[in-house]
């Protein structure tokens, strides 16, 4: 009996161990595309470091990495979107739902108003066309959300992360060492991207993975979002983009009220975090111009908007854009446009070609419809978390607060080649539907 138990016992955990390997071995695949997307951007950020003269060539050199990334990642998509599709164990929640749907309607548009240029590449500087658009639904968020294995979450969040930081740490460089010549003649604070307001992005995301690792993690993981936190904070108050500092804010205060709620162990970081994060602001406010200037400004708008006396001018010329967008979303409300196909409409009237909000982007290129599909798809994300938030690992609640944190930014913001696939990586983590083991759906 004794012998028969042991042997019982030895089978079982052959058995895990052979579960776990497989496991392992199932999400490499789909790890590829998340674990990829941060390649073109560390490459680039060499590439600047060098005596090479990438001043004027990373314009041409950053979309080029990007592509052959996005090729790559397709490919493995693909490899294994197909033997999943085959084997009916394709795991699908309603984001995937709604994000087909987006698909659809993007697709019908275009049909509809042509396979233009920009239907294909995007515009130079953006370069998003429809096919990076179906790449991204597809493959950064759909293929990552069907990782099972919570390191290859991590994995994900922490080479991002590092990513990040080098980033950051060239930055400082740049800022106050050395000079990077490639990093010059941009509008604020960007190091490696095109322009402030993107790495504003980039960063905003990158302080709330390492809040989210703060928040959920011990040891050296905590430790590692503490540090990433810090800089990348730090970064964005000299970045002073206004946009993703309200979002930062707006997320720090959701994450706050929701471990009131129902986080009792949390709540002394959470604490910690609100009294930090309240501290640094207003030693930014006090030290710094360029955010004192943000805060009288968006206070000057908003008293404008609230009395009536507002020029159009508020938010950095936002309105205009959002009230002459809303106007071609008028003349074509159902399927859009077409892609990009506003730009150079818009720009001969403001100077811009986008509309600084990428719903009123979708509606105008795809219709009403269409923004609709992609605004339910990544609200359903965050639905699904706080319905099943006690189940959710900390790589899960992590990529939760960035992906809100870049979605309420994309309120005020532009869709980017280098910026827009992250979101969705950090969507698809969040949406994984195996957190415990269990599928939603198969097909």
């Amino acid at each position: 009996m004794a012998s028969g138990e042991r042997k019982n016992t030895v089978n079982r955990k052959n058995n895990r161990l052979g579960t776990s390997a497989l496991t392992a071995g199932e999400d490499l695949l789909p790890s590829v595309p998340g674990l990829l997307v941060c390649v073109p951007i560390a490459a680039m950020t060499i590439l600047d470091l060098l005596p090479i003269g990438m001043t004027e060539k990373q314009y041409t050199v950053f979309p080029a990495l990007f592509l052959a990334v996005n090729v790559i990642a397709g490919v493995c998509g693909a490899c294994f979107i197909i033997p999943r599709i085959r084997r009916r164990h394709l795991r699908v929640n309603s984001t995937m739902i709604l994000f087909s749907a987006f698909a659809v309607l993007i697709l019908i548009s275009t049909v509809i108003n042509g396979l233009t240029r920009e239907a294909i590449h995007g515009i130079p500087y953006r370069h998003i066309g429809i096919f990076g658009m179906f790449l991204f639904l597809a493959v950064y968020c759909g293929v990552t959300s069907q990782i099972s294995a919570e390191a290859m979450r991590e994995r994900i969040l922490f080479v991002f992360m590092a990513t990040a930081d080098f980033a950051g740490i060239t930055a400082l460089l740049d800022r106050y060492v050395i000079g990077i010549p490639a990093y010059h003649a941009k509008k604020e604070l960007s190091a490696v991207f095109f322009n402030g307001n993107h790495y504003a992005y980039f960063l905003l995301m990158a302080v709330l993975t390492g809040l989210g690792l703060y928040m959920y993690c011990e040891g050296r993981k905590q430790y590692f979002g503490i540090g990433t936190m810090i800089l990348n904070a730090f970064l964005l108050m000299l970045n002073h983009s206004m946009g993703c500092i309200l979002a930062l804010l707006a997320v720090l205060a959701g994450l706050t009220v929701s471990v009131l709620v129902s986080d009792r162990g949390r709540r002394k970081r959470a604490g910690i975090l609100c009294c930090a994060a309240l501290a640094c602001l207003t030693a930014a406010v006090i030290l710094s111009p360029d955010v004192r200037d943000e805060f009288i400004s968006l206070g000057n708008d908003v008293s404008g908007l609230l009395k009536h006396t507002g020029d159009g001018s508020e938010g950095h010329n936002r309105l205009i854009l959002w009230s002459l967008t809303w106007e071609y979303i008028r003349e074509h409300p159902v399927f859009g446009t077409g892609c990009e196909a506003i730009a150079f409409r818009l720009f001969e009237v403001t100077g811009r070609s986008n509309p600084h909000n990428e719903l009123l982007t979708y509606a105008a290129y795809y219709g009403i419809p269409a923004a609709i599909c992609y605004t339910a798809g990544v609200i359903s994300v965050f639905v699904r978390y706080f319905r099943r938030r006690t189940e959710m690992t900390a790589a899960v609640k992590t990529a939760v607060l960035a992906a809100a944190g870049y979605f309420i930014s994309s309120l005020f913001g532009v869709a980017m080649f280098y910026t827009t696939p992250l979101f969705f990586v950090l969507l698809g983590t969040a949406s994984c539907t195996d957190v415990n083991g269990h599928d939603e759906h198969a097909v």
